[in-house]
């Protein structure tokens, strides 16, 4: 399997990533591999934003989006105290991204991107605005470019 090789070599890698709750644990190869980009991703951008990653609980789900993520709040209940708890939520669709043939950097952007939408809390429950959610996209854009992240090039259809 292709993964196998990428996951010896970053062994050695700091812990990063593992202080981080990720849905559903990592069980396969292919799993692992993908909680080491989401972990290389982490330690590319700076230290500062990582740590607000990492205090503010940020749920990584690695599951099914629209597109190759999306940045949400998850809010839960716990009815014995009476509270809710919310929490940054990123759903990661690697699926797409493998299936679109992403290379790690590709996925690292996407990674970013996610993150950016965070940290400038557009994850936060309002009412939708199409003018404000592609000014957000561009934001979020900016930002993980200005961590370091390079943009991927959007592929052309192929004519049929």
């Amino acid at each position: 399997m292709r993964f196998k090789s990428k996951i010896k070599r970053q062994q050695n890698n700091d812990g990063i990533g593992y202080n981080i709750f990720k849905i559903p644990q990592a069980f396969t190869d292919e799993e692992v591999y993908f909680d080491r980009v989401i972990a290389n991703t982490l330690r590319k951008i700076p230290e500062n934003v990582r740590d607000k990653i990492i205090i503010n609980e940020v749920i990584f789900n690695r599951g099914i989006s629209e597109d190759y993520g999306s940045a949400d709040e998850l809010w839960l209940r716990v009815s014995s105290e009476a509270t809710e708890i919310r929490r940054p939520l990123i759903t990661l669709n690697f699926t797409k991204m493998m299936n679109d043939n992403l290379t790690e950097s590709d996925m690292m952007f996407h990674i970013a991107h996610e993150i950016a939408h965070v940290v400038l809390e557009h994850h936060k429950p309002r009412e939708f605005n199409m003018e404000q959610w592609l000014a957000d996209e561009r934001e979020a854009d900016e930002l993980a470019k200005k961590w370091g992240f390079k943009k991927p090039k959007k592929k052309k259809d192929k004519v049929k």
